[in-house]
């Protein structure tokens, strides 16, 4: 129910990360709006459109310190009226474009439609970027088919308490570095995970 708080928030994470030499800045899942909601017209009054008021405001912060920002959104489309799980990525020179959720969980189809983006991958200086959101990591397709598509970072948005290093033997296979956030777990705030098996020893794990 908070938010223009969420967003003031939202902003000194990114500028204090953004201080500290981070570029790629990930937040957590309708990290503006907050979740969970009873129902959509509970939550309709703080989802957003995007772009929108939130992309707007984090664009002059991004275009401030030479950053990126992946961050999810609770979206509305004005003009159909739907309503999405969002992934915006935000660049030095403004909104670069999003993605929507695709794996629904159980609380989210009583809020959202499924995405109807694909799975996008993005052109930076930084890589090729992708974003999943969440219960994504239960299919296949959201890393599989942008990594096909060249992506070099995954932005993972995420709001649970499953975290990435549980994921036993098979996280020893070779893949691309994501960057993840988690809300609720004991990875609370902003996480930068480098896991590239095959640079391991010349780029260690680096956190921020």
């Amino acid at each position: 129910f908070e938010f223009e708080k969420n967003l003031e928030r939202a902003l000194a994470v990114i500028e204090e990360a953004a201080q500290a030499g981070a570029r790629l800045i990930v937040l957590p899942e309708a990290a503006l709006s907050g979740y969970i909601y009873k129902d959509l017209e509970q939550f309709l009054p703080f989802m957003d459109t995007v772009p929108g008021k939130g992309t707007k405001a984090i664009e002059s912060v991004c275009a401030k310190h030479n950053a990126y920002v992946a961050i999810g959104i609770a979206e509305v489309e004005p003009s159909t009226g739907l309503t999405f799980n969002t992934g915006a990525l935000i660049g030095p020179k403004g909104y670069i474009g999003k993605y929507r959720k695709v794996g629904l969980n159980p609380s989210d189809i009583l809020w959202f439609t499924p995405g109807n983006t694909g799975h996008p991958v993005f052109e930076t200086e930084l890589g090729n970027i992708t974003m999943a959101i969440c219960y994504d990591d239960t299919y296949w397709e959201p890393g599989r088919i942008p990594a096909v598509k060249g992506a070099d970072i995954m932005a993972y948005i995420c709001s649970s308490d499953r975290v990435l290093t549980e994921l036993g033997a098979e996280a020893k296979a070779d893949h691309s570095t994501i960057a993840a956030v988690e809300q609720f777990s004991a990875w609370n705030g902003l996480a930068m995970v480098a896991a590239d098996r095959n640079n391991a020893e010349s780029n260690p794990t680096t956190g921020i």
